[in-house]
């Protein structure tokens, strides 16, 4: 395939990851797909030249002309038309080939009879047996005496979606304190998208979410509700559930806890920072009138984590001892203004310096708090994985 018959302009896609990678004993550049399970490309170190230029603005001449410049000797154009071929090929570049590939993805998941679980087998066990004595003795480590009693249905709960492992404290404690009261009707997970390119503030999906302990079923009525109700194409992007872990984990937390009990879910993947979309206060209003107009019990959950911190999430050092005690800090701060129902101060505390904390809970929480409304929440557990590459926080709050 020429580069003749590519995009004119190419555009590198903007959903690609890239890292700084150590292989074979060469420093260079890592190029990964989230769309993909081994969609990753390994690239030397001065790859990063080009890339810059892959903006959709510029042609392989404008390319040409930029590098020889920026390195001070020619830069054949054949050599540039080469290294786009090899981005095409590997499906990097938002072309042609990526568009086809695309949308036989969309295709391949709206055949699916369900979402399949993404990380049985690899981030728990895949057989239901196994897995049930995993989560047995996870449940069982979690200190009894630091759970909250409860015998209210929650109006909300915020959970983490950090791997089990890890998170498994604070897993413990949410989704124990839950087990004591029986089952909403239905729940409406507000998770994340942390990786799928798509305008699409508000990600929903038709499909049942497939756990090795059963499926959630999708409450189609509320799905069709909440589809009539708003003014755009709530599926656009639906693809991003496929490979988006942040509702793969109440699904399986929640068939866990309530093995026998029937109760359906809606999943809704947050994808907004800014509050400038129009469409943000008219999901909250949407929401709000599903809550006042249903005879069904309802649990909004939003599945987040909190702090991201260091050089893996772009820090520009590692992470101190003494950071992971400020990060605490803040974070409890954080979790305060949520717990008190105050949405726009919650935003704006974690949007006055940016979001430098890296914080994915943001969109989720802010939504869950403005449909609710006035709540009483409590801080059920904070837990904290520190590492000095790639510090994450995540917590159990019940708003009731």
């Amino acid at each position: 395939m020429m580069v003749s018959s590519m995009e004119e302009k190419p555009r590198l896609r903007a959903d690609i990851q890239m890292r700084p990678w150590h292989h074979d004993g060469q420093q260079g550049l890592l190029l990964q797909d989230p769309l993909r399970e081994n969609g990753a490309l390994f690239l030397s170190d001065g790859a990063l030249l080009v890339l810059q230029h892959l903006d959709g603005n510029k042609t392989i001449r404008d390319i040409q002309v930029a590098l020889s410049r920026q390195l001070g000797q020619i830069v054949l154009s054949a050599d540039i038309e080469q290294f786009i071929r090899v981005l095409s090929e590997n499906l990097f570049l938002e072309d042609q080939r990526f568009r086809e590939f695309l949308n036989q993805q969309v295709r391949q998941y709206r055949e699916m009879p369900c979402r399949p679980s993404l990380l049985a087998g690899n981030g728990y066990p895949e057989q239901s047996e196994a897995l049930r004595r995993y989560l047995d003795d996870l449940f069982r480590a979690a200190p009894q005496e630091q759970n909250t009693k409860t015998s209210v249905q929650p109006r909300g709960v915020v959970a983490p979606h950090i791997d089990l492992e890890r998170g498994k404290t604070t897993y413990a404690h949410i989704y124990g304190l839950l087990r004591k009261v029986p089952p909403a009707d239905l729940y409406l997970v507000l998770g994340v998208n942390h990786h799928f390119y798509t305008d699409n503030p508000f990600i929903f999906t038709s499909k049942a979410y497939h756990t090795p302990l059963g499926e959630i079923p999708v409450d189609a009525d509320a799905l069709a509700w909440f589809q009539e109700q708003l003014d755009w194409d709530i599926f656009e992007g639906e693809l991003a559930h496929l490979r988006e872990h942040s509702v793969e984990f109440p699904a399986l937390l929640l068939r866990y806890i309530y093995p026998e009990q029937p109760f359906r879910m809606v999943a809704v993947l947050s994808n907004f920072v800014f509050l400038d979309d129009p469409r943000i206060d008219r999901f909250v209003e949407a929401l709000r009138s599903f809550l006042r107009s249903t005879k069904q019990r309802v649990v909004l959950l939003a599945s987040v984590d909190f702090s991201h911190v260091g050089p893996m999430f772009g820090g520009k050092r590692e992470v101190t001892e003494g950071d992971a005690h400020e990060i605490r800090r803040r974070d409890l701060k954080t979790l305060e203004l949520l717990a008190g129902g105050q949405a726009e101060a919650f935003y704006w505390d974690v949007m006055g310096d940016g979001n430098a904390r890296h914080i994915d809970a943001l969109g989720a929480c802010y939504v869950l708090l403005r449909a609710l409304g006035p709540v009483e929440g409590k801080l059920v557990h904070y837990g904290q994985a520190y590492h000095p590459q790639n510090t994450v926080t995540f917590a159990g709050l019940i708003l009731t």
